[in-house]
């Protein structure tokens, strides 16, 4: 794949999670069931309001959901999409530094008064590298000093939840399975009936403001495969 296909193929994948489905399928199927029941997935909108610092600048491939909750509030889904081969051993630190960029926001666009009420923000790491994910996945496990230390200096234990696609569970009627299985096959027997079941359940499944976008994505996919 050329790089300009390559950057189309990024930015493609990254439109593809913007979509209430897919997020909501990639919530309920590989991170939380409970978490996703408590969201209400037709409130989700894409933040793309935020600033950043100079020291702070912020990927392509790094979004930001709002999603109401059922009870009230709101959550904010951090959703970073790795597509290099390799570890980003800094990750922890890069999400504690968008969290509280983003509380930064928040806190201007409330006022600092009592009434100041922050959101919980939820971190979440879609890995599509070919190699094992072995980064440490909380700010915690990045410091040093002896678990004393570590207990008397934490602020909170900033974590995130890691999907790595190519090591994903295999879920039935889920597209966002789908998608994993036919970005990393078995072998050509598996990429087959995965094609089969995608061309089967699109036009049921997938609504049809998206369609362009999948067909666009399957066309990148099927040219890396090629």
């Amino acid at each position: 794949m050329s790089q300009e296909s390559s950057a189309k193929y990024d930015e493609t994948y990254k439109r593809l999670f913007t979509n209430r489905v897919l997020v909501e399928q990639l919530m309920r199927d590989f991170i939380d069931e409970d978490l996703a029941n408590a969201l209400d997935f037709e409130t989700l909108e894409s933040i793309e309001t935020m600033t950043y610092s100079q020291d702070l600048e912020k990927r392509d491939n790094d979004k930001i959901l709002k999603i109401k909750k059922k009870d009230g509030g709101d959550l904010y889904l951090l959703l970073m999409l790795e597509f290099q081969s390799s570890n980003d051993f800094s990750m922890a630190v890069r999400i504690f530094s968008y969290v509280a960029r983003l509380y930064e926001e928040l806190v201007k666009q409330q006022g600092n008064v009592e009434a100041l009420s922050l959101p919980a923000v939820f971190p979440v790491v879609v890995y599509n590298g070919e190699y094992r994910w072995t980064a440490k996945q909380s700010l915690d496990e990045l410091r040093d000093g002896g678990e004393a230390w570590k207990e008397a200096t934490s602020m909170f234990d900033l974590r995130y939840h890691l999907v790595d696609c190519a090591r994903a569970p295999k879920i039935k009627e889920s597209f966002v399975s789908l998608l994993f299985q036919m970005e990393h096959p078995e072998d050509l027997e598996a990429f087959k009936k995965a094609l089969t079941e995608f061309a089967s359940l699109v036009r049921k499944v997938v609504p049809e403001a998206m369609i362009k976008d999948f067909q666009t994505w399957l066309r990148f996919v099927l040219e890396r495969k090629i």
